[in-house]
């Protein structure tokens, strides 16, 4: 299988549109459960340590990449698609709540 392959500016687009909300969403996970919120997501758990949020929310950012490049074209964009619309959503759900990104 050939990774990339027939990779496309508009792909490219998408992917760091993706790329931009999960990290908007990684960065308020990390605020939030600082502000002792509960974490919706089970596989972190409710209260995951920030170690435990950058590994997860880091392997999962690099799975996401590697998927979009993996899969084949007219699938890529639904993919990409799909996980733009979940990941923007968390972080409306997100900022609704409460949760701002401080540095």
């Amino acid at each position: 299988m050939c990774f990339f392959c027939s990779w496309s500016n508009t792909d490219s687009v998408r992917e760091i549109t993706y790329i931009g909300f999960h990290v908007t969403d990684w960065l308020q996970t990390r605020q939030g459960t600082s502000m002792g919120m509960k974490e919706l997501n089970p596989i972190l758990g409710e209260h995951p340590s920030v170690g435990k949020i950058d590994t997860i929310v880091g392997l999962s950012l690099m799975g996401h990449i590697l998927i979009s490049g993996l899969l084949p074209k007219p699938y890529r964009a639904t993919f990409q698609y799909v996980t733009i619309g979940i990941e923007s959503g968390t972080v409306i759900h997100n900022y609704n709540a409460g949760v701002r990104i401080e540095f």
